[in-house]
């Protein structure tokens, strides 16, 4: 996420005469039920491959040209269908991928009391060249923490949003604080951090 999306297409002669191939690409937007959302981009391209030999399309999206495009869970649907002209061969296939963002960073002492406060930390870098609007942050722990929402406004390119969150264990055991963050721009950032409750 917030770097340039590279598709290849791969395509090998195995013939012993030249193939000419019309390949069309298309990228969506999908949502995680696989329906589309939106077009990013699409790309047609005439190849010809000699006996033998293997022919490659190359399709690049910038973030500004697929960021405001996408939707929960970030999942491009790569589409994609080759023509060869002598044979009239077709190929159609599709592929699935999910854009990666950075992790929420959550800073806490390894092992808290029930009864008394703890801090956690919560740091998260704006990894786009673009300005976050929107921003809010939202941490949970249960047994730790009654869901929180932490509005945050505007985050810069490159800027660290930092925010503490005072929590007062109320019950002893293996316990995991929950963060994450969306903005009008970047959604679906999460981190977590596993604590140890003593009793007092």
């Amino acid at each position: 996420m917030g770097e340039d999306i590279q598709i290849t297409l791969y395509m090998k002669n195995t013939s012993k005469e030249s193939r000419h191939v019309t390949a069309h690409l298309t990228a969506n937007a999908s949502y995680y039920t696989g329906t589309p959302a939106g077009k990013i981009g699409e790309l047609e391209k005439d190849v010809t491959i000699k006996p033998g030999g293997e022919g490659f399309v190359d399709m690049k999206f910038t973030p500004k040209e697929y960021l405001d495009k996408l939707v929960e869970q970030a999942i491009v649907k790569l589409f994609v269908m080759a023509h060869v002209d002598t044979t009239k061969q077709v190929y159609v296939g599709e592929h699935d991928f999910r854009l990666v963002s950075t992790d929420l960073i959550l800073k806490a002492p390894s092992e808290m009391t029930v009864g008394q406060q703890s801090n956690v930390t919560v740091e998260f870098t704006n990894p786009l060249d673009v300005k976050l609007t929107q921003a809010v942050f939202r941490i949970e722990g249960p047994g730790l923490q009654r869901p929180k929402t932490i509005p945050y406004g505007i985050i810069m390119p490159g800027e660290k949003a930092t925010f503490v969150e005072g929590m007062t264990p109320m019950r002893a055991g293996k316990k995991t604080t929950v963060a994450s963050f969306t903005s009008d721009q970047l959604q679906q950032v999460t981190g977590e951090k596993e604590v140890l409750v003593k009793r007092a």
